[in-house]
């Protein structure tokens, strides 16, 4: 599994591991929120020590045509091109510490199922969230619960206590 978070077009961490997982856990995932991103690529294999091959490339960067609305500050009417596989937009609003941040972008469909809770040191930090599919429509709100879309909380915490 390769995991690339960026700030801007540069990556900020690239980190690449190899181990046992289960198969629901072998998806390919990327969040864009504008200013950060991360990307989650996967390569996955179902025999014994199957893992020796060469780690998954990072991600492409291609714009796909769709485009959904982000947040710079408190203003989210900005818009935002998708890239690769991102074929849906989101719209969390994260909760951390008593404070409450508003965060819009785009996402692969893989972001949008799961829990939405995690804990990092005394912070606990959790996000309600929707999902959408089509051009522009996190302006509105729909429902869908993330399980990946921890792993970009979790990605925005690092980077808030790093800078």
């Amino acid at each position: 599994m390769r995991t690339t978070s960026y700030i801007g077009n540069n990556a900020l961490a690239d980190m690449i591991m190899k181990n046992c997982s289960e198969t629901h856990q072998c998806v390919t995932a990327s969040a864009n929120f504008g200013i950060t991103k991360i990307a989650i690529n996967n390569q996955c294999c179902s025999t014994n020590l199957c893992n020796t091959q060469i780690e998954p490339e990072s991600p492409k960067m291609i714009p796909n045509g769709m485009h959904c609305y982000t947040c710079s500050g408190e203003d989210c009417a900005s818009t935002l091109p998708c890239v690769d596989e991102e074929d849906h937009c989101i719209k969390a609003t994260v909760f951390s510490d008593g404070q409450m941040m508003t965060m819009k972008g785009c996402v692969t469909r893989s972001f949008c199922m799961g829990d939405l809770t995690t804990k990092i040191g005394q912070s606990s930090i959790a996000a309600d969230q929707s999902c959408c599919k089509g051009h522009l429509c996190n302006s509105a709100q729909t429902s869908t619960p993330s399980c990946f879309f921890q792993l970009g909380i979790l990605m925005y915490a690092i980077l808030q206590t790093s800078f």
